[in-house]
């Protein structure tokens, strides 16, 4: 399974990496900030270490604060790097790089309306026809559900936001399947489930039906039955919920 794992994440990071990347795709009315210098572009391909990326992907200080909140994510979602996440063994490692790396998500986090955005932005967010050939559209919703997992937000969240939420990520899930997306792809709304399911202290359960070790183990197991595993347990939660 670590070897199949292992082989799902290479074929990830070669599809965006290998996909000219552009910024976000906005909302009609809405302005995120156009990265000036992009993969497959000839400043790019003078770049000669991965330092030399990141730093042209920063946003400048005057843009950033005038980005409202909303712009600012769409900005993150497009960022040119964003595969990035995939480069450590734990994916809430990843996340926690690209912030310490990034200026972009960074501010993000600490915008005080920024749980109440993203939230907003992935129960609102539809997915792309499974044959893009834009890496950051078909994988966006990917990244939002790695965001929300693991950098803190679900914590702050109280119980009818966080079951809200597991019944968005519920038919995110449903969606998916009916559009034939693969079993890597459904396990980000997976993720947020599992980890709702932690939070609420059925720990015990996801170890023996997941394999996620700890609360802040960011490994996904790729297999049918573990998805329906925590899908199985998540309407039970749910149910217990609405009869408490």
């Amino acid at each position: 399974m670590k070897e199949f794992n292992r082989h799902i994440i290479k074929v990830t990071i070669a599809l965006l990496l290998f996909t000219p990347i552009t910024a976000g795709f906005p909302l009609m009315g809405q302005s995120p900030w156009d990265y000036p210098v992009k993969p497959g572009s000839e400043k790019w391909k003078t770049f000669k270490t991965h330092d030399e990326m990141v730093a042209a992907c920063q946003i400048p200080e005057d843009i950033l604060s005038s980005l409202s909140t909303k712009d600012l994510l769409e900005t993150c979602l497009g960022y040119p790097l964003l595969s990035d996440v995939f480069l450590l063994d734990n994916i809430a490692n990843g996340v926690s790089k690209i912030t310490e790396s990034f200026n972009g998500l960074a501010a993000l986090f600490d915008r005080k309306d920024c749980n109440k955005v993203i939230l907003e932005s992935y129960k609102n967010e539809r997915l792309p026809e499974i044959k893009s050939k834009e890496a950051t559209k078909y994988f966006r919703m990917f990244f939002m559900e790695l965001i929300i997992s693991t950098s803190g937000i679900l914590e702050k969240l109280d119980e009818d936001d966080r079951t809200e939420l597991m019944r968005i990520a519920l038919d995110k899930i449903n969606e998916k399947k009916e559009m034939d997306y693969s079993i890597f792809y459904q396990s980000g709304s997976i993720l947020i489930l599992s980890r709702i399911l932690y939070i609420a202290g059925l720990g015990d359960d996801i170890r023996d039906n997941f394999g996620l070790n700890t609360s802040n183990d960011s490994t996904i197991n790729l297999t049918q039955s573990s998805d329906d595993n925590i899908i199985s347990l998540t309407l039970k939660y749910l149910d217990s919920h609405e009869q408490d």
